[in-house]
């Protein structure tokens, strides 16, 4: 047939445009975007592809929330002279000799009856001599006679440490007896201490959130934050359970800072905790920060706990008669004659010194005979504070000289800036060898930065620039501190505006330049994530993603929304993650989370002008959070509807296997039976990759589905197919001159590139499955293992539509990557 004209398109790096947008064929971005694309996303250097995209692999469900089981009126044996306890924060003391190498048991507990249970927390463990062979383990029974461990087993240290041991998530453990027990010890461990158990069963539900730990590449983990708890899962699978004393509805809005072994959780209502790892992937603990040397502050209250500074003068070679002078802060009094008496000589200097503008009455001067001084204490209101200092000088005679010397740090009355009653950090970062705070609940607009070098003092009296200090932001009123990233400066994101500070190094005797930079505001609750060399974050509307980036040009930040072009798919975005370029020419791609489950993918490289291409990530269930760890592997959390309700499973996005939370059969003989469905699948339609060739739909009836022909390596899974629909057919017939008539896309050629399956249609005719497999090809060519690249064509499409939109979609599971479309109108 002879060749004929057609539109042809090969660059979509604009992404899924807003439905507005559909009416501009003026803008260039027009003729780079889609009407949709789903499960899809933009190549830079040309079409588009479903292989970042292709599936997710079913890793385990996600824990509900833990209810604390009542331990009183429990019977506990071997914990000498200590009554039953309620819950974690009962401090105890159990005390027991254990000798080398034997099996000690160091408490037993009998609830009574059955109950199903699924961790056990022992709080503040350690022992007279570390033993690192593991000989700490808790075990549960029914009958008080075959006893199974729960959970991993642990070493014993000198320093206290804290453990859960707990069943994996989605299980549970059904007991009556439980015992914690020492076996085996490498060494004798002597005496052994804690402070407190607690125990632990199912709740409902849980809001949760994915999160990544990395110490590197090789050590990466998934942290799910639960209600009271933190599951812990690396490359293998499920690793370990961390307490931690967090709400259902405060799991969202944490803050957290990770550096090498340890991570720092912050929250208005949660003192700073500090998750740690010890040793190994299975060995954690969380902790309450200690800090020290918190510095106080007047929050209004009435105080007494205030300190003087404190002077002393003494006077050398003095005769009468002679007169001196003092300088307080910078501030000179007036000549001073000294008198007869040291009565006398008080009341002069006291009213010399109060006489000076910064000085408020109620200063005490007295003589201490002892030493032949006068001491000057900065008593009085509005005179507490360490601001003073003071010198002197002798005017006459030239023999005497006067000596001041300070004797009293001066301290305000106060409380500490953080506490319990006053609220803790929302955020923080590290910096410069700094931890740096803000956003606390009784002063929304402060933050605290450390001692450099030692996160945890907070001690502001140092003079030297290393001290910690104490600060606000200037803002209108109401502004609270939410986020404080460690981007190109130190940034300070607010609910209202973006600040960032403009001084190279964090010193405490230079005061901090903050500018303020724009006015968005960052949305509670969704973290901002940091590429090279910009910040990206979600408005505080939940509608738009903000890039927040130094611009030399204007010499500040520029905090500029880059997904305004595709608004409609962005709705009260609920989290946010980053994952950089994989590999050469790769782009790099924000994932963008819906309160409503949907996800959304923004495709960015900037230096090719692809700037958010936005795209849909579709799926059989609700994304509710999503994580990018160590090594670049995204991870969801998702619930999915089974028959009998809803399960929460965690999941990782897969570049090979085109289904949803699918899961792998193995068998050493081939089968056509696949059980095991129902806990992720039952009573949903999935597909099945069998020896790599794709069968489907089934619907999982208890547990398993019937394959057509047996097959010995068998992945099952949900699916939705990729899907890319073009933009209207313009319609221009000269400049502003438009023939708005039905329009019939009639014949659509494509080039693919490593495809296994493709479909074409229009929005009246079709998706048609077009073949890939040409005249000669092996007839049982597994096309997943070894895709097409060829050109293809669909002819003959029928019927009219006012836009004239082609899809190109999939029947069935596979790869899909399309170079370029070439589209021919009948107008």
């Amino acid at each position: 047939m002879a060749p004929r004209p057609g539109t042809y398109s090969a660059a979509f790096t604009a992404g899924e445009l807003d439905l507005r947008v559909h009416g501009r064929p003026d803008i260039k971005q027009y003729y780079q975007g889609a009407a949709r694309m789903q499960r899809v996303v933009p190549v830079p250097q040309s079409g588009f592809t479903n292989d970042p995209v292709l599936g997710t692999e079913a890793r385990g469900f996600i824990r509900h929330a833990l209810r604390g089981l009542q331990l009183y009126p429990v019977h506990i044996t071997g914990w000498a002279g200590v009554a039953p306890v309620s819950d974690l924060l009962d401090a105890s003391t159990a005390e027991s000799t254990i000798a080398l190498g034997a099996d000690a048991v160091v408490l037993t507990m009998d609830l009574g009856g059955p109950n199903d249970i699924v961790a056990f927390d022992l709080y503040q463990f350690s022992a007279q001599v570390a033993s690192t062979n593991r000989p700490l383990v808790v075990q549960t029974s029914l009958d008080g006679v075959t006893y199974t461990d729960l959970g991993a087993r642990f070493g014993i240290d000198t320093e206290a440490r804290s453990r859960r041991f707990a069943v994996p998530p989605g299980q549970s453990r059904l007991m009556r007896f439980l015992r914690l027990m020492v076996t085996g010890a490498s060494s004798a461990p002597g005496v052994i201490t804690l402070q407190g158990i607690a125990l632990y069963a199912n709740g409902p539900a849980s809001t949760y959130r994915v999160r990544p730990f990395t110490r590197s590449r090789a050590e990466a983990y998934d942290f799910v934050f639960t209600e009271n708890n933190i599951d812990v899962w690396g490359q293998s699978g499920w690793l370990a359970a961390i307490y931690l004393p967090a709400s259902s509805d405060q799991i969202a809005t944490l803050d957290l800072v990770q550096q090498l072994d340890t991570m720092f959780v912050f929250h208005q209502d949660i003192a700073p905790q500090r998750i740690m790892r010890q040793g190994a992937d299975d060995e954690w603990t969380c902790w309450p920060v200690e800090f020290k040397r918190i510095p106080r502050v007047d929050y209004g209250g009435v105080y007494n706990n205030g300190v003087a500074a404190g002077f002393s003068i003494q006077f050398v070679n003095l005769t009468l008669p002679a007169t001196f002078a003092l300088n307080v802060s910078g501030e000179e009094t007036e000549a001073i004659d000294a008198q007869g008496s040291t009565a006398a000589n008080e009341a002069v200097i006291k009213a010399a010194i109060e006489a000076l503008p910064s000085v408020e009455p109620g200063i005490t001067v007295a003589y201490n005979g002892a030493r032949d001084l006068y001491e000057v204490s900065f008593t009085g209101a509005d005179n507490d504070g360490d601001a003073w200092s003071m010198s002197g000088r002798m005017v006459t005679p030239a023999t005497a000289a006067i000596v001041v010397s300070k004797r009293q740090r001066g301290q305000a009355g106060g409380e500490p800036v953080i506490s319990a009653a006053r609220g803790w950090p929302a955020c923080g970062a590290i910096y410069q060898q700094r931890l740096v705070m803000g956003g606390f609940r009784s002063r929304p607009n402060g933050w605290l930065a450390s001692v450099q070098g030692d996160y945890f003092d907070l001690n502001t009296e140092i003079t030297a620039n290393t001290g910690a200090y104490l600060a606000a932001i200037d803002t209108t009123g109401g502004e609270t501190i939410r986020r404080i990233v460690f981007g190109t400066y130190l940034q300070f994101l607010t609910d209202e505006f973006e600040y960032y500070m403009t001084d190279a190094a964090l010193q405490k005797n230079q005061p901090p330049n903050i500018r303020k930079a724009s006015k968005n505001g960052i949305r509670e609750g969704v973290q901002p994530v940091v590429t090279d060399t910009t910040t990206l974050f979600i408005h505080k509307n939940g509608c738009n993603v903000i890039e927040f980036e130094y611009s030399d040009a204007v010499q500040n930040y520029v905090g500029t929304n880059i997904s305004v072009l595709s608004t409609s798919l962005l709705k009260d975005v609920d989290d946010l993650s980053f994952r950089g370029a994989a590999s050469a020419g790769d782009a790099s791609t924000i994932f963008v989370v819906n309160a409503d489950g949907s996800m959304r993918l923004l495709v960015m490289l900037k230096s090719q002008d692809v700037v958010a291409a936005p795209g849909r990530f579709e799926t059989d269930g609700l994304i509710r959070s999503c994580s990018v760890n160590g090594r670049d592997e995204v991870v969801l959390a998702v619930d999915r509807t089974v028959t009998t309700g809803v399960v929460q499973v965690l999941e990782r996005i897969s570049e090979s296997v085109p289904l949803d939370c699918y899961v792998r059969r193995q068998f050493l003989v081939p089968e056509t039976v696949i059980d095991g469905l129902g806990a992720y699948h039952e009573g949903r339609t999935v597909w099945a990759i069998a020896d790599g060739n794709p069968f489907g739909p089934f619907v999982v009836a208890g547990g398993r589905i019937v394959l057509p022909e047996p097959a010995a390596d068998v992945y099952v899974g949900r699916w939705l197919p990729p899907v890319m629909m073009t933009l209207p057919v313009p319609k221009d017939v000269g400049e502003k001159t438009v023939v708005d008539r039905p329009v019939r896309p009639h014949s659509v050629r494509a080039y693919v590139l490593g495809t296994s399956s493709i479909a074409i249609g229009t929005e009246t005719d079709g998706p048609f499955d077009v073949p890939l497999l040409a005249f000669g090809d092996a007839p049982d060519r597994k096309l997943l293992l070894d895709p097409v690249s060829k050109a293809v064509a669909v002819e003959g499409l029928a019927g009219y539509s006012d836009e004239g939109k082609v899809i190109v979609t999939q029947l069935r599971p596979g790869r899909l990557s399309v170079r370029n479309i070439t589209v021919e109108v009948e107008r």
